[in-house]
């Protein structure tokens, strides 16, 4: 069946299954995401400019951030976000001024993680 569908594509020069619907919103194209999401099992490491970040962890926690080099600290407390997620978002103007991100979190039973990230903040 797979090798039909891939047949039929191949002649007519366009997908033979394609939703409609979908089609005529993105006409092909991939959507720019408008918050990119950092996660401890997919850890980006560069943040285009003009888009939100959302981190997400598996459980609740404290997170400690600082900018360009542990700058500006300050501490949030992440969000409950459903599916036994807990998270935090900070908005492109929020970053806007700054070029690295660095971060960590405290656990709710008041242990650190042991571990700081960077993220690269284009400008």
């Amino acid at each position: 069946a797979e090798f039909v569908k891939l047949a039929v594509s191949h002649a007519s020069g366009q997908v033979f299954d394609r939703p409609a619907a979908v089609w005529q919103r993105y006409a092909g194209k991939s959507p720019a995401a408008a918050t990119w999401v950092w996660t401890p099992g997919a850890r980006i490491g560069h943040l285009a400019a003009g888009r939100d970040l959302l981190i997400l962890l598996p459980q609740p926690a404290v997170l400690h951030l600082g900018f360009d080099g542990w700058n500006h600290g300050f501490d949030r407390p992440t969000q409950p976000l459903g599916l036994a997620l807990h998270g935090l978002k900070l908005d492109a103007a929020q970053l806007r001024s700054y070029r690295v991100l660095d971060f960590t979190w405290q656990g709710m039973d008041g242990a650190w993680l042991g571990e700081d990230f960077q993220l690269q903040l284009a400008s």
